[in-house]
């Protein structure tokens, strides 16, 4: 069964490294494994978050692997320093979202660095093993 851990993975450029903290491991099967880009300019609710579960299937002869990406869209509010957040590009297990508030750049990151989420050591050991680390 993998092991909770922090995800390096490569930006949207392809050569900076973006880190998504180990925030919470899976619990209980169904239960998410939770990452988060941490951000120090960005509120914890207007940064990236990524989440993995896996479960069994109803008859219990198979396992179930979902993920979860939401890249929340922020804007400058009249308020120096304070943003809101005026959309979400998400990814839920392949069905992506993408705001009419989101522009070209923040759909191509969104799309590469999820993909690249996807492909990372660990989530690919959730892929291959059908759980959730832990």
């Amino acid at each position: 069964m993998p092991q909770m851990a922090n995800i390096t993975v490569k930006d949207s450029d392809g050569t900076s490294d973006r880190v998504f903290v180990a925030l919470n491991p899976a619990g209980a099967d169904g239960s998410p494994a939770v990452w988060r880009l941490e951000d120090g300019t960005k509120l914890p609710g207007e940064r990236i978050r990524f989440e993995i579960s896996s479960r069994w299937n109803a008859q219990r002869t198979a396992r179930k692997v979902q993920y979860f990406f939401d890249a929340p869209i922020t804007r400058a509010t009249a308020v120096a320093g304070v943003n809101e957040v005026i959309g979400r590009i998400q990814n839920r297990g392949g069905d992506w979202i993408y705001p009419q508030t989101a522009n070209d750049q923040q759909i191509v990151s969104s799309a590469k660095v999820c993909a690249n989420l996807l492909g990372s050591p660990l989530v690919q050991s959730v892929l291959a093993t059908g759980y959730a680390p832990n």
